[in-house]
């Protein structure tokens, strides 16, 4: 790197620290917390970014192309458009480009952590070192520290759930949210608006007058976010062309190191594969091992409240707030859409950080003694 080029990424790591360390002020995070998911995060980062040069991955061609065409304005263009502010405007390096990334998938996890401190008060010792440990997967850090729709999806799914924990539920930041995911990935952000709005017609306590216009608001956003996948009705497509397509996603995927083939796989152990796998018996490579540890602590953690419920003779159910009501629906619909297209477990490492965050809130539900849940001996 020139000489300017190494200042400048000093100058944007202190700014982006120093934004950090504010945030989570904010949200209720310590400083040491926060000094040390950002300091695993961009030395991740940093190491990422050869690599990514080397192998010309996606991170790589986000940056370079942003500098050169102008892009719609959602999917990938939404991500090409936001680098251009650095990379052409801003005349930022790669290094320095990617740090800015590195803040914004940062702060997702710093919101994480916040959620997740709300959350496990009332856990026991074990699953509040399992949450724990999951800020600090690896390639959790790596894949939100780089240009990319998984990034900004990342950052808004968090936010979102955090809001809907709020004493008084923080609308704007919710919506606004809501609104960024949608732009980026369309598809999912219909099913991330349908949760939305099933949640704010069932269990939330406002003013009437005040939930009329948050529930008009709802329909409208979903009413928009929905014009997109009516395209697909309004083309000719029915049930078996939808099923067609993703069938061909999947088939598509299956290329690559990491691509399995889940044609002759039952929905749960597709289901299981595309969240838990690959383990330590099926990894191949230094990359696919990495992945093995997150994967078994993510297992751990999602099973961990089912297996002592288990243990305790207890049948427990989750009180349907409208928290869980969107948890619910977001993250079964979502996976259920993933797993069923997906074939290539390193592609399924990137889009799940989409859906863990929902997934790993309804564990720790299910882990708490809070009056969120509902006990039946």
């Amino acid at each position: 790197m020139y000489i300017f080029e190494i200042v400048r990424v000093i100058f944007v790591f202190i700014i982006t620290f120093f934004l950090l360390l504010k945030l989570s002020k904010n949200f209720n995070v310590s400083k040491n917390r926060a000094s040390l998911i950002f300091l695993l995060h961009t030395a991740i980062c940093l190491l990422y970014i050869p690599y990514t040069i080397s192998g010309q991955k996606d991170p790589f061609g986000y940056f370079t192309y942003s500098q050169i065409n102008s892009y719609p304005f959602w999917g990938t263009g939404f991500v090409m458009n936001f680098t251009s502010i650095f990379s052409k405007y801003l005349d930022f390096g790669i290094y320095s480009c990617f740090l800015v990334f590195n803040f914004i998938g940062t702060t997702g996890l710093i919101i994480l952590e916040s959620i997740r401190k709300k959350l496990v008060v009332n856990s026991d010792k074990i699953m509040k070192t399992l949450s724990a440990a999951v800020l600090f997967l690896p390639t959790l850090h790596l894949n939100t520290s780089a240009p990319g729709k998984d990034v900004f999806c990342f950052l808004c799914i968090n936010l979102v759930i955090y809001s809907l924990l709020q004493p008084r539920i923080k609308f704007f930041t919710l919506i606004t949210s809501a609104l960024i995911f949608s732009i980026v990935r369309p598809y999912i952000g219909m099913i991330l608006m349908m949760g939305l709005a099933v949640a704010f017609l069932n269990k939330i306590s406002l003013p009437k007058y005040y939930l009329l216009i948050i529930r008009i608001m709802m329909f409208i956003l979903l009413f928009f976010v929905a014009r997109q996948g009516l395209k697909i009705l309004e083309g000719g497509y029915d049930y078996q062309t939808i099923i067609g397509i993703m069938e061909y996603n999947r088939t598509v995927t299956e290329v690559g190191n990491n691509s399995i083939d889940t044609s002759s796989y039952n929905i749960p152990l597709k289901l299981f594969t595309y969240m838990f796998r690959p383990l330590f018996f099926d990894a191949r490579g230094f990359f696919p091992l990495l992945l093995s540890f997150d994967n078994l602590v993510l297992l751990l953690t999602f099973s961990y409240p089912f297996l002592r419920l288990m243990y305790q003779l207890k049948f427990r159910t989750l009180k349907l707030n409208a928290t869980n009501y969107f948890l619910i629906i977001y993250s079964s619909l979502s996976w259920f859409f993933y797993a069923q297209s997906t074939s290539n477990l390193g592609l399924a490492a990137r889009h799940k950080i989409m859906i863990l965050p929902a997934i790993f809130c309804l564990s720790l539900f299910f882990s708490t003694k809070s009056k969120q849940l509902v006990y039946k001996n």
